[in-house]
C-alpha cells in the first residue's frame, strides 16, 4: 500500500500501520543522515509509544543525536549498531533506507517495513509508504 496525497492518514491508513506494528515484537526507528529536530522528535514520539506497548525497540541513526536535542528524554538512546534482526523497520522523515546512511541501505534484516515522511524526494520503498508531502513535517 503505498499512499502519497495530501492531508492527514486516513483511518485505514492508520488501521494498516497499526496492523504492522501490532504484529512486530522486534522494531528498529531509522531516520536520515544528520538528524534534525523533526527526525529526532519522530523517532522519539514513535519510540515512546512502542516502548509503553512492551515492544523491544532499537532507536538507529547513524550520526548521532545533535547537541541542541540531548535534552528530549530517550536521545541517549540512539545507536549507530543495528540488530541482526527485525520484525518491523519503521523509517521516519525518511523515505530511503539510503537516506539513513550505507549501512542501513545495505542491511537486510527486517521482516516488514513502514515509512512515514513527508519529503517527496525520494523514492518510498517501504512495504507501507505513507508520505504527506503537504505536511510541514513528520513528527
Amino acid at each position: 500500500m503505498d499512499s502519497v496525497e495530501g492531508g492527514l492518514l486516513s483511518p485505514e491508513e492508520l488501521a494498516a500501520a497499526g496492523e504492522l506494528m501490532a504484529g512486530a515484537g522486534s522494531i528498529v526507528i531509522a531516520t536520515h543522515i544528520d538528524p534534525d529536530g523533526d527526525a529526532i522528535g519522530s523517532a522519539l514520539g514513535l519510540y515512546w509509544l512502542l516502548q509503553e506497548s512492551g515492544r523491544e525497540v532499537v532507536l538507529y541513526d547513524r550520526d548521532p543525536v545533535p547537541y541542541n536535542f540531548r535534552f528530549l528524554p530517550g536521545a541517549d538512546r540512539f545507536t549507530d549498531r543495528l540488530p541482526e534482526s527485525c520484525d518491523l523497520l519503521c523509517l521516519l522523515d525518511c523515505s530511503s533506507r539510503e537516506r539513513a546512511g550505507e549501512r542501513l541501505k545495505a542491511w537486510n534484516g527486517a521482516r516488514k517495513s513502514l515509512c512515514i515522511d513527508h519529503h517527496l524526494t525520494a523514492e518510498a520503498e517501504a512495504d507501507l509508504n505513507l508520505v504527506r508531502p503537504t505536511a510541514s513535517a513528520t513528527g
